[in-house]
């Protein structure tokens, strides 16, 4: 089966993100079903503002990973990480997971960027 992780992002702080995956054809749709599930659950649309700045309140799950619902009340950006072909579900599941734990290694190595520092 085609299996397509993408990734919804804090865009204000790198270690706050879910990745998520489905075999749809196209991984938007299931984006737009994750944001319809957050509108029913909260009746709130998610505002795509630029950097609020009041994204380190939200808390963790058991795996150290902020729920999309959280990540959908900041200031977020999603895309693509890869597709890719898995045997079972087990095996993709398990694939999510190094995606996962590979973005936090990395998240914890990085300081958050300065956003008014531009560099040519």
């Amino acid at each position: 089966m085609l299996f397509s992780f993408f990734i919804i992002a804090n865009t204000n702080n790198p270690s706050d993100f879910h990745i998520e995956m489905t075999v749809m054809k196209d991984w938007r749709l299931r984006f737009s079903a994750i944001k319809s599930e957050y509108r029913k659950k909260t009746n709130v649309v998610p505002l795509r503002t630029i950097h609020k700045n009041n994204c380190n309140e939200n808390p963790k799950n058991e795996n150290g990973v902020t729920s999309y619902f959280n990540v959908l009340r900041t200031n977020y950006c999603y895309y693509l990480l890869e597709k890719r072909t898995f045997e079972s579900v087990a095996d993709a599941l398990e694939y999510r997971d190094e995606l996962i734990n590979s973005r936090l290694e990395k998240s914890r190595g990085e300081s958050l960027p300065d956003k008014f520092h531009l560099v040519f």
